[in-house]
């Protein structure tokens, strides 16, 4: 049971168990391995690792034969990395095969060997590591050890199955790669071609296969894009035809195609999109029929092209309907997609939505659709927005929205709102949903939620800002170290402090309160956490704002470009702000050979994304 693996894993941290008395077994520890990637829990593939590693100590420091871990042991521990979605997933799961090809050549586990299993399980750990450069081409090394591993020995525990062809597909529609909807499309024509030559040993490809490249091409921005899926489509076509049912277009690639034409750019691209949705209802029922995500692909298109009386048209007839049941995910989705149009009713349609959603029985108007309904007015930039924002919050804690009850999502919203509304009272109205926020059984605020009080502080006119903004930073510090986990301060939290710094005005008390505040802030971010090129730019416009022109301000502008330089920060914003506190010799001095257009890659290479 879950209860036993946990008390697994305390006796295992504890120490208490082992010795020369054998405990479990490795039918045992994998269940417990098991279950822990099965839990998708961050910290899993840890915990698993750390099974395996105790499974290692009483096999070989212990001499416990009972406990040997086998494939399915380092193959478990691999996919507790690959569900984990941790950061250093890849690397951490490239240790354990590491570990296991060691341990294999130095013939302690001679009879445990990789197989296609952990290839396929540490391709599927790369291809969900998408933002990271290099792990489309890590995955294609695991597919190409598995043929070479297969050419060699001819063991079909090797040869690459439908799983390991589809898996690196699913790598190269998710790399953002310029050549990724190319190589995906080459990689399922070879596909084609070696199940025509080799029907026997070679995977025909799936519906799964053809959907992740018509992703890739969805995802390539390329002109032709929408070309070359209709010729991707026209392949499933004819293999349908010749008998291969494994390939029939779903839901899903009709999806897909009908996304990419919403997102043309041509004129009549929502009227090409219902044209292909009226084609779906007409296939046969093999073949994918429209859902809700179909339909609310087709509404937003007309609500992104201004025909607002097209989407809510369709959006009508579907209301009408009794074969399809639309979900909350579908109206929060729909309501989204009208805080995105430019029209100034969009927030009135949006509430007319919710209205009738409350007055049909059938539907269940929940928090996710109120936050959507929230942030629609939010986004609707007009003065009212921030007070039917607050309405509605009032409303859920009412009952007016049925069971909608808020959520921190929703008090964090109705804050960032106030806090970008730029209205004079915007404080008194965050310390208001605060209040109310308190109030609220279940529901603490978070890290945004502070960063948003924190803003909206930064944005207004208050002489004392920046005092106000420190005190609620100290107030998120000590929820956090009060047990709030949701509550721990972000380097946003930090920047947003010295923000209100910088922008103070006002008598000379307030401008040296807010340099000292300015000065507090940016020594303790420094050594709390890493700073980054907003942190360096806004205290160089503290500098510049709050400091007078002398030799002391000339070595702290000194002192923090070179630390900025060290971090790798230097960013163009801190271009701007270190030529505004910095003389013009100054300047010159500090860049030396340098110049704004080519800057030592040692000044920028930490700057979040690369953007400059």
């Amino acid at each position: 049971s879950n209860k036993e693996v946990f008390a697994l894993l305390d006796e295992i941290d504890s120490g208490s168990i082992g010795g020369s008395t054998p405990v479990g077994n490795t039918v045992n520890f994998n269940q417990a391995i098991s279950l822990l990637a099965e839990s998708e829990n961050i910290w899993a593939g840890s915990r698993a690792e750390d099974i395996l590693n105790f499974m290692l100590e009483l096999t070989f420091k212990r001499k416990n034969r009972n406990a040997i871990p086998n494939i399915v042991t380092f193959n478990s521990v691999i996919a507790a990395w690959a569900k984990s979605n941790h950061a250093l997933a890849g690397e951490r799961s490239a240790g354990v095969l590491k570990k296991l090809e060691d341990l294999h050549d130095m013939n302690q586990l001679e009879d445990v060997q990789p197989n296609r299993v952990t290839y396929n399980t540490l391709m599927n750990v790369y291809a969900k590591a998408s933002e990271r450069e290099d792990s489309v081409h890590k995955a294609q090394g695991c597919m190409n050890k598995l043929i070479d591993l297969y050419e060699k020995t001819r063991d079909d525990k090797y040869r690459p199955d439908i799983i390991s062809y589809s898996t690196l597909l699913s790598a190269w529609a998710r790399s953002g790669q310029p050549d990724a909807a190319e190589n995906a499309e080459t990689l399922l024509l070879k596909m084609i071609e070696d199940s025509k030559m080799n029907p026997k040993h070679s995977p025909q490809p799936n519906t799964i296969c053809f959907n992740e490249v018509l992703y890739s091409w969805a995802r390539s921005g390329h002109p032709n894009a929408i070309s070359r899926m209709r010729t991707i489509f026209q392949l499933m076509y004819d293999m349908n035809e010749a008998g291969h049912t494994t390939a029939v277009p779903d839901t899903r690639s009709f999806n897909i195609l009908l996304l990419s034409f919403a997102n043309s750019l041509r004129k009549d691209s929502a009227q090409r999109a219902l044209v292909l949705l009226d084609e779906m209802e007409q296939m046969s029922v093999n073949f994918g029929k429209p859902d809700a995500i179909s339909y609310n692909t087709i509404i937003s298109a007309f609500l992104k092209k201004g025909d607002m009386e097209s989407g809510m048209e369709i959006l009508d007839g579907l209301l009408a309907r009794d074969d399809l049941k639309l979900n909350n995910r579908f109206f929060s989705s729909l309501i989204f997609s009208l805080s995105e149009t430019d029209a100034v009713d969009a927030p009135a349609m949006a509430d007319t939505i919710v209205k009738n959603l409350l007055e049909t029985p059938e539907y269940i108007v929940d928090t996710r659709i109120c936050n959507s309904l929230i942030n629609c007015w939010g986004r609707a930039n007009v003065d009212e927005g921030p007070h039917r924002a607050m309405d509605i919050l009032q409303g859920m804690l009412n009952g007016d929205y049925g069971k909608a009850l808020p959520d921190v999502a929703t008090f964090t919203s109705v804050i960032d709102i106030w806090a970008k509304s730029g209205q004079e009272n915007a404080v008194t109205k965050v310390e208001e949903v605060m209040e109310l926020m308190k109030g609220t059984a279940g529901v603490s605020p978070n890290t945004q939620t502070y960063t948003a009080f924190i803003q909206a502080v930064a944005r207004s006119n208050l002489s004392n800002k920046a005092r106000k903004a420190q005190e609620i930073l100290q107030l998120m510090k000590d929820d956090y170290s009060s047990g709030n986990r949701d509550a721990r301060p972000s380097l946003y939290s930090y920047n947003a402090v010295l923000n209100a710094a910088e922008f103070t005005f006002g008598r000379d008390v307030y401008l040296e309160e807010a340099f000292a505040v300015a000065c507090e802030v940016f020594d303790e971010a420094r050594s709390t956490m890493q700073p980054d090129h907003v942190t360096y730019a806004t205290f160089l416009g503290v500098t510049a704002q709050l400091m007078p022109k002398s030799g002391i301000r000339n070595d702290m502008v000194q002192l923090v470009f070179r630390r900025c330089c060290m971090d790798g920060q230097l960013a163009p914003l801190t271009i701007k702000k270190f030529k505004q506190a910095a003389t013009e010799q100054q300047f010159l001095d500090l860049m030396g050979n340098s110049s704004e257009d080519d800057l030592p890659d040692a000044w920028t290479c930490n700057i979040r994304n690369k953007m400059l």
